[in-house]
């Protein structure tokens, strides 16, 4: 059962264009410091439910609940495709994951050691406001954001890195060269 050199450029084609998206917002988001990628839908919608779901757990997981569960999703994507051998969607995933780290350290940015704590306008209290203030350390905050977003940088590095040396299965299995 051959590869057919069509079902070769296809794969090409698919995985460029995602490495091509992958690096399009990493030039966003990491060189143009844009705060927004399409992800961020996603990424709030799980924000918002890990705070449900972790205030179960007392008052500061409920807080850090929503950071536990941005994380949390894309990570097991990382591992549920690896598992199934989905390397490029792996490296995507994990893509995922370190933009969330970029996302995590706005918000990081945007707590406020003046105000303590700080609501916002529906009477919410700053999940970051609250957390690096029983901890502590709100007087640091921006410091802690530029390394959260330096994680998320090199992941988001490795990700891109990984996904150009992933072939496909099938090619990989006839050892093929292309």
């Amino acid at each position: 059962d051959a590869v057919k050199p069509e079902e070769i450029w296809l794969y090409r084609i698919g995985k460029y264009s995602i490495i091509a998206i992958m690096f399009y917002f990493f030039f966003r988001m990491v060189i143009k410091h844009s705060l927004w990628c399409v992800l961020d839908g996603a990424n709030y919608a799980f924000h918002e439910f890990g705070h449900v779901f972790f205030n179960f757990f007392g008052e500061t997981l409920g807080f850090l609940g929503g950071t536990i569960m941005q994380l949390l999703i894309p990570f097991v994507l990382i591992f549920y495709f690896l598992v199934k051998k989905k390397f490029l969607s792996s490296s995507f995933s994990l893509f995922w994951f370190g933009e969330n780290f970029l996302y995590i350290s706005n918000y990081i940015a945007s707590a406020n050691p003046n105000e303590l704590p700080a609501v916002d306008s529906t009477g919410r209290i700053h999940d970051w406001d609250f957390l690096l203030s029983i901890w502590g350390v709100i007087n640091y905050h921006q410091t802690i954001a530029d390394f959260v977003f330096y994680i998320g940088t090199v992941i988001i590095i490795f990700s891109i890195t990984w996904a150009f040396f992933i072939k496909p299965r099938k090619i990989f299995k006839e050892n093929y060269e292309y």
